[in-house]
């Protein structure tokens, strides 16, 4: 019994911290604490905790040459990494390889999230990080979720001068 409530806790902490960091961004309130990191390393740990809560799904990470250290907000580009590769195991064919890759171009760093799964329609795709917005698949399917983890991850990515986008 405490092992569900654990759980109920936890998920329940989850989703009012997603509704505040929701509010927040709809209100442009929405802050980060930067320090510099290694994203590298941020990633490796990222994907090696993230992997025990999708162990149907082995996450391979790779790295494309030299990454600098960046000023970012640690916890905050983890909470999207978490998300990422929660619905790339979520969408994905069961027991398929998630790849995680970050590499440098130029003065800028691209992290992709890469799963095998029966992909999105290209009408869906620019809606993908729209609050509350989840495709006919996920709505019609068995996945749970809300909507948000796409919009958050987008407001947190935009607070660090960055973009994200979804192919297909």
């Amino acid at each position: 019994m405490c092992i569900r409530d654990s759980t109920s806790t936890h998920h329940l902490n989850r989703l009012i911290a997603d509704l505040l960091d929701v509010s927040r961004i709809a209100a442009q309130r929405f802050s980060v604490e930067k320090q510099v990191v290694s994203l590298p390393r941020l990633i490796h740990s990222t994907a090696e905790r993230t992997a025990s809560t999708i162990p149907s799904h082995p996450v391979r990470v790779e790295i494309v040459g030299t990454i600098p250290d960046l000023e970012v907000d640690p916890q905050r580009i983890e909470q999207v990494l978490d998300n990422l590769l929660s619905n790339a195991a979520k969408y994905s064919t069961p027991q398929s390889e998630i790849d995680l890759k970050l590499e440098r171009f130029n003065d800028r760093v691209r992290v992709s999230v890469i799963n095998q799964g029966p992909g999105i329609p290209p009408a869906e795709l620019p809606q993908l990080s729209a609050r509350f917005y989840r495709t006919q698949d996920a709505r019609t399917g068995a996945v749970r979720g809300l909507g948000l983890g796409l919009y958050i991850s987008k407001g947190i990515v935009e607070a660090h001068g960055g973009r994200i986008w979804a192919e297909s």
